[in-house]
């Protein structure tokens, strides 16, 4: 079993996937990546650490965990050929853009950034900073719903994302992995039944909700260059 904290530092190249003629020298690009939610719906400017997103429907988010066992970059001269990686695991937080531990900075001498692909699954157990019940699930979600009633979701989706370029490297480079949220809870989803407080959700207590809440997760997410190399989508 993959550990799901600690870094695996993997940057393999391929054969004839990076190469240096005389006279047309590559450059090295230091590759970051970051993880955020934003609200399309929104017409407020992004803000580092984030407090909370309220989103039309009423329903707020003040805490969006993931477990991610695996993050994988994917980088080659030629994109259509073969290419090299970097594997590693980390947790992040979408509303307010923490990562425990943080993704390192990745040095390469590729030409492109092909995709990144990535890993959403349960954890067996959780660094400092996380909260403690996402142990044993891969989202934990915390918030209130329209009512202002508290809630708690928390489920074990097993995902993988794939999400392509290609992106041209040239010097430092920042990207920021993207989770659309607006979409993936309903007012309905987290409305209290009888005198819930707080409303709890899982695949036991909700099933139609989380299996709609799911499909919606493994949609949400893109890859974005940070123009501005400030973690914020602009």
């Amino acid at each position: 079993m993959r550990p799901t904290f600690m870094f695996i530092a993997l940057l393999a190249a391929a054969s004839g996937c990076v190469t240096t003629e005389v006279g047309n020298p590559q450059t090295d690009s230091d590759v970051a990546v970051a993880f955020t939610g934003f609200d399309e719906e929104s017409t407020d400017p992004p803000v580092l650490m984030r407090q909370s997103f309220i989103f039309r429907s009423g329903v707020v988010f003040t805490e969006a965990w993931l477990s991610l066992p695996l993050v994988e970059l994917r980088f080659a001269d030629d994109c259509a050929g073969d290419d090299s990686r970097l594997e590693g695991a980390t947790f992040v937080e979408l509303v307010s853009g923490q990562e425990l531990p943080a993704l390192p900075t990745i040095t390469s001498s590729a030409q492109q950034l092909c995709r990144l692909e990535m890993e959403v699954g349960p954890t067996v157990s959780v660094p400092t900073g996380v909260p403690e019940d996402l142990a044993g699930a891969s989202i934990l979600i915390r918030g209130t719903n329209a009512d202002g009633v508290p809630f708690e979701l928390r489920d074990t989706l097993e995902e993988r994302f794939r999400l392509d370029g290609p992106y041209d490297l040239d010097g430092d480079e920042s990207f920021l992995v993207g989770f659309a949220l607006a979409d993936w809870l309903r007012a309905a989803d987290v409305a209290a039944v009888a005198d819930e407080d707080p409303v709890l959700i899982d695949i036991a207590s909700r099933p139609a909700v989380i299996e709609g809440f799911r499909e919606r997760v493994s949609d949400s997410a893109d890859l974005f260059r940070d123009e501005g190399g400030d973690g914020l989508l602009d």
